[in-house]
């Protein structure tokens, strides 16, 4: 199938589309005589998994790793769960992180409401000053 067909199907564009076959996601088969990249009908089963891991928080990176298993045909399941602890790992940083961003910029709500006629905002002198 032709990129256009593709992207129809998929819901992908077409600069999406050649962006994740340069990055080694996708692979077009030979061109045809015209000069047309063929896609395989695979091709709509590796787009969609990757907008499920993409939905999932995974690199680009992470996802040629979960390609590379199925292309492989690597169904391993001790290959796919060390991919998923990895992104485990990683969520639960970024949740701390963002439960340390809620409670400062709470914090910072709090300070403001307490003091809405004050002449100098604490919060703001705070976030414009010169240190780092």
């Amino acid at each position: 199938m032709l990129i256009g067909e593709l992207s129809s199907i998929t819901g992908f564009s077409r600069d999406t589309i050649r962006f994740y076959e340069k990055h080694g996601i996708l692979q077009a088969d030979e061109r045809r005589e015209n000069n047309y990249k063929e896609y395989p009908p695979e091709a709509i089963r590796i787009l969609r998994a990757v907008a499920r891991l993409k939905g999932h928080g995974y690199s680009l990176r992470q996802i040629r790793e979960f390609i590379g298993l199925f292309t492989d045909q690597n169904l391993s399941c001790g290959a796919a769960a060390h991919l998923i602890e990895g992104q485990l790992y990683q969520l639960k940083e970024k949740i701390q992180a963002l439960e340390a961003m809620h409670r400062e910029l709470r914090k910072a709500l709090h300070t403001c409401q307490n003091h809405p006629n004050g002449k100098s905002c604490r919060v703001l002198t705070e976030i414009f000053s010169e240190k780092e």
